[in-house]
């Protein structure tokens, strides 16, 4: 499908839907701003909190699976390359993170999470977290092969 193909108001109900979860992810960091911000977000792009929880699980999910396929790549379980991947979406979706772990015991987080740890464990034989947020500074030290990801985009940005 084109872009000319879209219809116009959907591809602005798309657009504000993004920007609706970008101000409460971002709001997610405070406690005290969340609320006001998922009311905003409901009222302005999401029919429910339901449509707004499922977005931000989609959002880590697809987050958690990218990162995954780099882990793989440099750990030496399975296992911890699940850990790794959940660990690096946190870090790269910190607002997410707290977010679903605000509402963590909402139906709509719990299904989501659950669909993702059968798919998660089917596809790898490994568990998900049951935390969305993991503690900085790791006591597990971080494998590397070569220059890390991080320190390469520093690199070709100052370079």
């Amino acid at each position: 499908m084109t872009t000319s193909t879209i219809d116009r108001s959907a591809w602005e109900r798309t657009t504000q839907r993004q920007r609706a979860l970008r101000a409460v992810t971002d709001a997610a960091q405070d406690p005290a701003a969340t609320a006001a911000a998922v009311r905003r977000a409901r009222a302005d792009a999401f029919d429910s909190l339901d449509d707004l929880l499922l977005a931000a699980y989609a959002q880590w999910q697809r987050t958690v699976d990218a990162q995954l396929d780099l882990a793989l790549e440099r750990e030496a379980t399975v296992s911890e390359a699940v850990r790794s991947a959940w660990s690096a979406a946190g870090d790269a979706l910190p607002g997410t993170a707290a977010l679903l772990e605000q509402h963590r015991d909402h139906p709509a987080v719990v299904q989501a999470h659950a669909r993702h740890a059968r798919t998660t464990r089917r596809r790898t034989g490994a568990s998900v977290p049951t935390v969305w947020r993991t503690p900085t500074g790791s006591t597990r030290p971080r494998r590397s092969c070569g220059l890390g990801l991080r320190r390469r985009v520093r690199t070709l940005i100052a370079g």
